[in-house]
């Protein structure tokens, strides 16, 4: 699996959660921590505007799809690897997941393994998609192109925010996802 980015301060992400997590992180947006609403202020849900059933249905494929092409993004022939990519993912983050591979390969890092999507919602409006979701990736990881040997593996549970945007071709595509952390 596929994982944009790097923690904080290192220069590649070889050291942490694998998968799609592993090669996303650059994706992390820290957010500021907030009091949380009491009961009284709490907003009642209203469904989204184009919420139906047809986009939900098309918006978890295709957020499904794009964690399953990070499990085999690095193994993508070069010539049609961007080709292959862009049809689950729009800018920024094709353009991370093509420098992390670039990056992984030259330091020979590869990932191994599959990720378990756990989708906790779906928010819709009009052309844009939000997918929250507890995604396993303890059967994924990174390993070492020279050697085989497993450097690391993915967590059970890491939270994860996913931004997808509705095409001209009426097709969703990834263009934000966000680590949030361990824990769901």
């Amino acid at each position: 699996m596929i994982r944009t980015g790097g923690w904080s301060t290192t220069t590649i992400a070889i050291a942490s959660a694998a998968g799609a997590t592993f090669l996303l992180s650059s994706c992390d947006d820290r957010r500021a921590t907030v009091a949380l609403p009491t009961q009284s202020e709490t907003p009642s849900r209203t469904p989204s505007v184009s919420a139906n059933s047809t986009d939900h249905q098309a918006v978890e494929r295709a957020y499904r799809k794009f964690i399953a092409i990070l499990d085999q993004a690095d193994s993508l022939p070069k010539s049609g690897r961007k080709k292959q990519l862009s049809t689950h993912m729009v800018e920024p983050q094709l353009s991370k997941v093509l420098t992390t591979i670039e990056q992984h390969q030259a330091n020979k890092v590869s990932s191994y393994g599959i990720s378990v999507v756990h989708i906790k919602s779906i928010a819709i409006k009009e052309s844009e998609a939000t997918v929250n979701d507890c995604l396993d990736s303890s059967k994924a990881g990174m390993r070492d192109t020279t050697t085989r040997r497993k450097i690391n593996r993915g967590i059970r549970r890491e939270s994860i925010t996913t931004t997808l945007k509705k095409g001209s071709d009426q097709r969703w595509r990834v263009s934000k996802y966000v680590v949030l952390g361990e824990g769901c």
